[in-house]
């Protein structure tokens, strides 16, 4: 079950510096998060991926921060709480 995340290194490397998060990434294969960062957790490019990932999310909540003004709905306000 594990050598899914190896067979598929490349794709789960790709959508993980795209910001997904690790445990859709595992459910879209079947596997756990668990089970998804074991086989990978020693590859630097993991790590690589993972670091890219976690700017890319922070990017993007910057991007919706600036993005709030008097209309903004209040269930996207609390997120940002």
């Amino acid at each position: 079950m594990t050598a899914i995340a190896i067979i598929n290194r490349d794709a789960i490397l790709l959508r993980i510096q795209a910001g997904h998060r690790q445990t859709d990434i595992a459910k879209d294969y079947g596997i756990t998060q668990q089970a998804l960062s074991k086989q990978l957790c020693a590859d630097p490019e993991f790590i690589q991926a993972r670091e890219i990932g976690v700017n890319s999310r922070l990017e993007r909540y910057e991007r919706e921060l600036e993005q709030i003004d008097g209309d903004t709905h209040p269930v996207v306000l609390a997120r940002t709480n």
